[in-house]
């Protein structure tokens, strides 16, 4: 079951509902639309220069995850192989401050990724509605980021898009990468 809305040939994912004017074709999925025959996109969260996040449930097993959608077009073969890599790396962290990844895929144009899905606010979102933050909770989360780019540097891996907009803080405080 794929439900895209699409125009012209080039499938580019824009989540936002506003046509990009630098994207002349575009393509939206819908809530509802089926990944590979197991994630059911239930709404979009977030979008960043290599694709589209989204709350899906993962029909397997009846748990709500959250799925990057990447279009292909944007990996020659040789960096598919090496982002194939660095998702097998991934894969084996486990730290309380860094989010999990599940499962990478190939479904028509697209790559996909699920992660574990963090309810809360990015940390950026978070700046940006209450200001400054207080001292005390600044060193909080400047250990939790430590941490975690401590634990990935460990395997081997290094985050090359690490800013406040990719670090999740969930309801119990914990931030994560």
């Amino acid at each position: 079951q794929v439900t895209l809305a699409s125009v012209n040939q080039t499938q580019i994912i824009d989540t936002s509902g506003i046509s990009n004017s630098a994207n002349k074709n575009t393509v939206s999925f819908l809530p509802g639309t089926v990944v590979d025959n197991r994630y059911e996109l239930l709404r979009p969260i977030g979008k960043g220069a290599m694709g589209s996040v989204f709350l899906a449930l993962d029909k397997g097993l009846n748990e709500k995850v959250a799925i990057k959608i990447i279009d292909k077009a944007l990996f020659s073969k040789h960096e598919t192989i090496n982002f194939k890599e660095e998702i097998r790396l991934a894969r084996r962290i486990t730290h309380r401050n860094i989010i999990r990844t599940f499962d990478f895929g190939d479904w028509l144009d697209f790559y996909y990724i699920t992660m574990e899905y963090v309810l809360g606010y990015d940390l950026d979102e978070l700046i940006k509605r209450k200001g400054s933050l207080d001292e005390h909770i600044g060193i909080l989360m400047a250990r939790q980021i430590c941490s975690a780019i401590s634990a990935a540097h460990g395997q081997g891996i290094i985050h090359l898009d690490l800013k406040p907009a990719n670090m999740m803080i969930n309801r119990q405080g914990i931030l994560k990468i």
